[in-house]
């Protein structure tokens, strides 16, 4: 088949060009990335008018897609989950664009379909990103992404009534989704300023940790965040029994840290760091950096053992958490300047001095090593 040459329609240049430290750097496509323009929208037109009129002209194509959907036409079940005394999961019939969610009660009973992300969106292009049943098992909060957006929105159905809540989560980002065990709310995460506009040019900084009341009446709650470190993201988790809250903070893949709080005792102040800025264990061909490296272990803070951390300057800051709201729940964290205590320092054995003459190995004599201990006299 001889192939002819495309006609691609004409890309607009602008005059735009950006000075960084000096240089001068032209950007003739910017406004391509106004995803809302008609001028986008046009350009997009007609490269698919393009593609498409070339990919239908190709033959073998419809045996090819006829094929590949025989092998996509079957049953495919995700990982289960236990939670609320039923098991969920999601499972797709063949050729669905995305899977339903059932319950069942127990391996052998039937499933209940509870959501079907299909029917979200005429097109399909909204996705059903995460979801999350409370541990009551009477509410589901998912979270809906248009067109697979990492920004996305959370949803809270009611299922006994099959209804969802008026109250609609926007614009999350990064973030899960984790029920308090009294299923009265969740914690979430999103960026500063972004409850009401998705526009993110300018929100790349200040991730929070949220709290949201289900009842539609208490408004959504700051539990964490990290004002001095606004390029750190952050995020919540809750231990099996809901008594421990565990935030963590990470810049990139290098420095996180985790926080803990006891959800148990309102009346409380326990609130410790166990974790931060962690490193691997300190290798010859990785010399110290800016001090020496502890360790800490989750069931014995004050042992060294891996992985180990930097520490940060001549004091520790520890955590304090105030405590307030219903239940106890979403409380709200704050750094307390003091004095913490020194982790005990970790001493490497001391190697036992060897003689110059090297007649202490294994395989010298014993007439060589009396030899050099008499010499040493």
């Amino acid at each position: 088949m001889k192939q002819t040459a495309l006609a691609y329609p004409p890309t607009r240049a602008v005059d735009t060009v950006d000075d960084y430290f000096g240089r001068k750097v032209a950007d003739p496509y910017r406004w391509l990335e106004d995803l809302e323009s008609a001028d986008t929208a046009a350009w997009i037109t007609a490269q698919n008018k393009l593609t498409f009129g070339y990919l239908d002209t190709l033959p073998k194509r419809a045996e090819i897609r006829e094929r590949l959907t025989r092998l996509w036409d079957f049953r495919r079940t995700a990982v289960p989950v236990l939670e609320a005394e039923a098991i969920w999961f999601q499972q797709n019939s063949g050729l669905q664009r995305q899977s339903p969610l059932y319950r069942q009660a127990d391996m052998k009973g039937p499933a209940t379909l509870v959501i079907d992300p299909n029917t979200l969106s005429p097109d399909g292009s909204v996705q059903m990103a995460q979801w999350s049943p409370s541990p009551d098992g009477r509410y589901l909060a998912y979270t809906l992404a248009k067109g697979g957006s990492d920004v996305q929105d959370v949803q809270v159905r009611d299922l006994t009534t099959g209804r969802d809540l008026p109250a609609v989560v926007r614009n999350i980002k990064f973030s899960g989704l984790t029920w308090t065990r009294d299923s009265k709310g969740f914690l979430y995460s999103r960026y500063k300023g972004t409850e009401a506009s998705a526009d993110f040019a300018d929100a790349a900084e200040f991730h929070q940790v949220w709290y949201h009341h289900v009842d539609g009446r208490t408004p959504d709650r700051l539990v964490f965040d990290r004002p001095q470190h606004p390029r750190d993201g952050v995020g919540a988790a809750l231990s099996d029994d809901g008594r421990w809250l565990f935030l963590s903070a990470g810049s990139g893949t290098t420095y996180n840290r985790l926080w803990v709080a006891d959800l148990g005792s309102p009346g409380s102040r326990t609130s410790r760091r166990l974790y931060g800025s962690w490193r691997p264990r300190r290798t010859p061909s990785m010399p110290a950096r800016r001090g020496r490296r502890r360790g800490v272990s989750l069931h014995h803070p004050r042992s060294t053992e891996r992985p180990h951390r930097r520490r940060e300057g001549r004091r520790e800051r520890p955590v304090e958490v105030a405590h307030g709201g219903a239940g106890g729940q979403g409380r709200h964290l704050r750094r307390r300047c003091g004095p913490g205590r020194r982790p005990p320092r970790h001493r490497l054995p001391r190697r036992r001095a060897e003689p110059r003459c090297g007649c202490s190995g294994s395989t010298a004599s014993r007439r060589a090593r009396s030899r050099c201990r008499s010499r040493a006299r």
